[in-house]
């Protein structure tokens, strides 16, 4: 029999029936491995010990027959320093095969892609359904509270004009049959966004000085109200912000906790105002506005007259009042994509499914 050089290795103690860890040490002396526990002495023929596969940066386990094992404390140790035959396993022979290595990087990186694009989209939307209504209100809430003390002022329109549009939108709101009650609130964009309309979590549409300007009737600005009022329905703005969240808040909204729910608020102005809805995302809100619009009374061609004002190159009736503005504007000294039309793509063919849709 031959004999192996006596070498002391420091290793943890696992006895097999809890999982506490004792400090140690093995050796191998003539085919034999002697461990030390404590005052405990083990000796074990090597040919009955089951030991782990090689795998770079993991310490070796010798496994006895008792059930009880060691763990080597230095990873770098492996079988045939101790005398043992080296296990070769899957994981292994795949470590040392570059090609393999190559391959399973790029797996790896397209099932992040794939996870990003289509798993976490379709997890946020599941649980957006699922979030308690007075949960997404208190979010809204806190959303717009925060929005209002940086990105919008108090709105100017004339008290007479926000009540003839409120009649409108609570015609819509009244059809539209929402699990929530439907609110509107007007503001001044003048800051950053202009011309623009948010559908907030919770069942608030806030639309903007600005963007009622550039249209030129109320029924236009009402074929708007029915467009976010359909981004409500479908909880739009709730599933873009989950998908934007961590792992801890999409748990805290699925549970209900209005704490979890809460937390999504220091980041919800920004992604709100970032927000730029799919393809998706606008066909459902504009076929919601579609259906909407006649039942209040209302022609659905309003929405394409409304998105066609609203990408005009010439200043609108209001506009004119401030006609040096709306100039400047025009002439591209400020961004010449429309706000509103930003986070509202494919414009053009939006514009024709509504006419289409009144024939």
């Amino acid at each position: 029999m031959n004999s192996t050089p006596q070498s002391v290795y420091p290793a943890q103690w696992f006895d097999g029936r809890s999982a506490a860890a004792v400090d140690g040490e093995v050796s191998v002396v003539n085919g034999m491995l002697r461990g030390r526990v404590g005052e405990r002495r083990v000796e074990v023929p090597l040919a009955d010990l089951n030991s782990s596969a090689a795998v770079a940066g993991a310490p070796l386990r010798l496994r006895l027959p008792d059930g009880g094992e060691f763990v080597l404390a230095d990873a770098t140790v492996e079988p045939h320093a101790l005398g043992l035959a080296a296990q070769r396993g899957l994981v292994h022979g795949l470590e040392r095969n570059p090609v393999a290595v190559v391959f399973a990087v790029i797996a790896v990186a397209a099932m992040c892609v794939i996870a990003y694009r289509f798993g976490i989209p379709r997890l946020a939307g599941e649980i957006a359904n699922r979030v308690p209504i007075a949960s997404e209100a208190k979010l809204g809430e806190a959303a717009l509270g925060n929005l209002d003390g940086f990105v919008f002022a108090p709105t100017q329109l004339p008290i007479e004009q926000q009540a003839s549009l409120g009649t409108y939108f609570d015609r819509l709101a009244e059809r539209a049959q929402l699990p929530c009650k439907p609110q509107l609130v007007f503001r001044n964009g003048q800051r950053f966004i202009g011309q623009n309309a948010l559908a907030l979590p919770g069942g608030t549409v806030v639309v903007t000085d600005q963007l009622v300007a550039r249209l030129d009737s109320p029924e236009e600005v009402a074929a708007v109200f029915a467009h976010e009022l359909g981004h409500i329905a479908n909880r739009h703005s709730m599933r873009h912000l989950l998908e934007q969240s961590s792992s801890g808040m999409i748990l805290g909204a699925i549970l209900g906790d209005v704490s979890g729910v809460g937390s999504l608020v220091s980041a919800a102005p920004v992604a709100l105002i970032k927000l730029s809805y799919s393809r998706r995302d606008e066909e459902e809100a504009d076929d919601y506005a579609l259906a909407l619009l006649p039942r209040a009374g209302m022609s659905p061609t309003l929405l394409g007259d409304a998105l066609e004002a609203i990408s005009a190159p010439q200043c609108s009736n209001a506009e004119d009042s401030g006609a040096e503005k709306c100039k400047r504007t025009r002439e591209g000294r400020q961004p010449a994509l429309p706000s509103y039309l930003s986070t509202h793509p494919d414009t053009a063919s939006r514009i024709a499914r509504a006419r289409a849709a009144a024939q």
